[in-house]
């Protein structure tokens, strides 16, 4: 009996430690642009936005995939219009308008640092 319980702890311990892992995201992700740099403070907007917010076609229990795994060249919608719709609430700039907070879009130096 006391083997069984030692084997279901270790195998419950793996398991956390593996969906620890799997699920750690960065703090900050740096996104790359001809127009300079953007740093994106990740682990703040996870603190106040779910997931699907930004990650939109993800479904329950998937595992997000980046954005540029969907907004690539030859995309329907690229990464230039996925990130600066003023319209769409799943774009940079379109959530920060209807939030009101984060950086202005102009000049375009506020978020692309060269």
């Amino acid at each position: 009996m006391k083997k069984v319980n030692l084997g279901v702890l270790v195998v419950a311990g793996v398991s956390l430690l593996l969906f620890g892992v799997l699920w750690a995201q960065p703090d900050v992700l740096t996104l790359k642009s001809k127009k300079g740099d953007v740093t994106f403070p990740h682990k703040a907007h996870t603190a106040s936005y779910a997931c699907v917010d930004c990650h939109h076609k993800t479904k329950t229990g998937e595992t997000p995939k980046s954005c540029a795994e969907c907004h690539k060249k030859g995309a329907t919608v690229s990464a230039m219009k996925a990130f600066h719709s003023k319209t769409s609430p799943h774009s940079c700039r379109g959530c920060h308008t209807k939030e009101g907070k984060g950086p202005k879009y102009t000049p375009c130096s506020n978020c692309h640092k060269k």
